[in-house]
């Protein structure tokens, strides 16, 4: 990865990953975003993610709309939602 694309599809764990080894910089990776999609988010914390989220969370520019998909809401959901 060299360049950021205008659609980046991936798993916390993987963007947490790319953040830490420096391969992409967090301001190069969300400097631009403008929409963030957690999609299943009610699985992500039970999938174990949580610290993944909280590592790339801090990146997020405040004007970005993140939009939470799931099939059902759990207390998960409601923590993630405090992210």
């Amino acid at each position: 990865l060299t360049q950021i694309g205008d659609v980046v599809v991936s798993t916390p764990g993987q963007i947490k990953f790319i953040l830490q080894r420096k391969i992409i910089s967090g301001e190069a990776l969300f400097g631009k975003l403008q929409t963030l999609v957690l999609d299943e988010a009610d699985l992500l914390l039970s999938y174990g993610y949580e610290k993944d989220l909280e590592y790339f969370a801090v990146h997020i520019p405040q004007s970005c709309q993140c939009s939470l998909f799931c099939a059902t809401m759990t207390e998960d959901m409601e923590k993630l939602n405090k992210l």
